[in-house]
């Protein structure tokens, strides 16, 4: 008897402790609503909160419900950093970091690779290079050279897309073309045959 109520007190132990936890990360701030500023302030912020929830945004940017206390304390952490330069320093970096991670870098690879979901370039190969290139520090390639070789990589990268598009459009024309003259054939056929009676 003993060792369940040792399990139960710890379970209900272990319940409260994660609890509390979850309400400590969604646990409202207070707003003290006194002025006319004050209450201008919480109509902003009430709609840009529904704007949020309503576009959607949450699910595209991949935001789990679980963990919407770390999304709240993400906003609150930017938009009261006010005037200190290192953290806006460090914000700036998390808002480009987002960029390159969810957008700039997964374009490149689809822009380059295709369809070929096997291939990907190396984000801490890409991050030293950035780093070395905002930190001036030399690397394993000079900055002058990065700037022709980026440049045609990109160039190549264009040309990579422009052929895979051309290469899908003209698959899309032959498959027109052969079923437009399979229909002509069952056209002409049927024509033939009609003769022939």
């Amino acid at each position: 008897m003993k060792k369940l109520s040792f399990m139960v007190v710890t379970a209900i132990m272990a319940i409260a402790a994660v609890t509390l936890t979850s309400c400590n990360q969604t646990r409202p701030p207070k707003a003290d609503v006194k002025t006319a500023n004050d209450t201008l302030s919480y109509i902003i912020g009430g709609g840009l909160g529904n704007e949020l929830v309503e576009s959607g945004m949450l699910e595209q940017m991949k935001v789990d419900s679980a963990y919407i206390g770390e999304f709240l304390r993400g906003v609150n952490d930017v938009i009261s950093a006010k005037e200190d330069k290192e953290k806006a320093a460090y914000f700036a970096g998390v808002e480009i970091g987002s960029q390159l991670g969810k957008q700039i870098l997964p374009n490149i690879e689809r822009n380059y690779f295709g369809e070929d979901t096997t291939s990907s370039f190396s984000r801490d190969i890409i991050y030293a290079a950035f780093y070395n290139v905002l930190t001036k520090n030399d690397g394993a390639i000079s900055k002058d050279s990065i700037t022709v070789l980026y440049q045609k990589f990109m160039i190549d990268m264009q040309t990579k897309a422009r052929e895979r598009q051309q290469a899908e459009y003209m698959k899309m024309m032959e498959e027109m073309n052969a079923q437009k003259a399979e229909e002509e054939g069952a056209t002409e056929e049927g024509t033939t045959e009609e003769n022939a009676e």
